[in-house]
């Protein structure tokens, strides 16, 4: 949830709602059009040359490069710009589920990791509003793969947190 392929999911869905009749709303159908390479106009060859294109995608990361049209479409759509807040709320919801299934001791410091939460700030502002009040956040100081090697790293030499003050 609030990952790049659910924000483009959600957009999708929304663009095809255009196609069949449930929404006046042109702004998702008409990035996702752009997107995909088809003319920006409404018909049944353009129905069928879209779904056909959504079908043959082979692999959700091609959707999910969706998301930044999404990102961008919100600077002048609100529409587009509660679908990246909702994405907001959704990740610190997961925050909070993470929290309730665990001890921790509070205030519980978290960063993020991944594009939607660096390039999108009406998913990272709803993320900061909406996370739990017994976490404090903190911007990455290291890339993931760094950070995740560190953590791997102090898990198996505790006694060497010290290092985590000399960054």
């Amino acid at each position: 949830e609030g990952s790049a392929y659910w924000i483009a999911n959600k957009a999708i869905r929304e663009a095809l709602k255009v196609l069949d009749g449930r929404s006046k709303n042109t702004a998702f159908l008409d990035a996702l059009l752009e997107f995909a390479g088809l003319p920006r106009q409404l018909s049944q060859t353009n129905a069928h040359a879209l779904t056909t294109w959504l079908y043959a995608r082979e692999s959700s990361t091609e959707l999910a490069n969706f998301a930044p049209w999404i990102t961008r479409l919100a600077e002048h759509n609100p529409s587009a710009k509660l679908l990246l807040e909702d994405a907001g709320k959704s990740l610190a919801e997961l925050v909070e589920a993470i929290l309730q299934q665990g001890s921790f001791q509070h205030p519980v410091t978290v960063s993020i990791g991944g594009s939607v939460l660096k390039y999108s700030m009406p998913t990272k502002n709803a993320f900061l509003h909406h996370l739990p009040k017994t976490c404090t956040f903190s911007e990455p100081m290291l890339p993931p793969v760094l950070g995740a090697t560190l953590l791997a790293w102090l898990s198996q030499n505790p006694w060497s947190t010290s290092i985590i003050d000399h960054l």
